[in-house]
């Protein structure tokens, strides 16, 4: 036996070896040979994650404790609840101020510092962009 079905005894069940082993280890390499005569630059087949996780029966439930082997609808999931959360706490840069007060001070569009220039609003940018101001 090859060193992947040695590795594989003491990993994977028996029954699986007998039966699909074979024909799993044939497909990889199959698809390393047509990956290096074709010359390509990432050589060797990779699983893809949703098969993995069909071949060892992983459930929601399963999914909920692991980190990689999750499915489209649990990542999804993950990124809704922390983006949730992290929305709900005060941003870093907020130094306590809601957007409505930060705006009161910081919009430009509502104190026109070009009026009081007495310069058009987009000289004042063409200004401000070039470091005049």
């Amino acid at each position: 036996p090859s060193n992947l079905e040695q590795w594989a005894e003491g990993v994977i069940d028996e029954g699986y070896i007998a039966k699909h082993m074979h024909n799993a280890m044939q497909t990889l390499y199959k698809k390393a040979g047509q990956d290096y005569s074709a010359k390509k630059r990432h050589k060797g087949y990779t699983t893809g994650t949703k098969t993995i996780i069909q071949k060892l029966g992983i459930t929601r439930e399963e999914m909920k404790h692991l980190s990689v082997l999750i499915d489209h609808e649990e990542r999804l999931l993950r990124k809704r609840t922390k983006r949730q959360t992290e929305g709900r706490k005060e941003r870093p840069t907020s130094q306590g101020q809601t957007r409505e007060a930060w705006l009161t001070e910081n919009n430009l569009s509502v104190s026109k510092p070009w009026e009081a220039l007495n310069i058009s609003r987009a000289t004042y940018y063409r200004m401000k962009k070039s470091g005049a101001l």
